[in-house]
């Protein structure tokens, strides 16, 4: 699953969002069909940006961290490309 952000909202409502996926996957309705449980991927379109979501969904302690995903526009390509997670220290796939 893929979330554009625009960096318009502030971080502890995509936090909340973040919440509803968990809530979602919790529920085991997609996993029944598909399988699995994706990976939600917040696509941001700076450094900046990815660095603040991360802390906010790191501070965030009922959060699992497993289930969320935050690159760049930029690793964005690399990461669908690849098909693996990107380097999180970099932001980059």
């Amino acid at each position: 699953m893929v979330e554009a952000d625009l960096a318009t909202e502030h971080p502890p409502v995509v936090v909340r969002k973040a919440h509803i996926y968990q809530r979602y996957a919790a529920t085991g309705a997609y996993q029944a069909q598909h399988d699995l449980f994706p990976t939600v991927v917040w696509v941001v379109p700076s450094e900046p940006r990815r660095s603040a979501l991360e802390a906010a969904f790191a501070s965030d302690k009922h959060l699992r961290a497993s289930l969320f995903q935050i690159v760049t526009r930029a690793a964005f390509t690399t990461l669908v490309a690849r098909g693996h997670q990107p380097d999180t220290n970099n932001g980059n796939a």
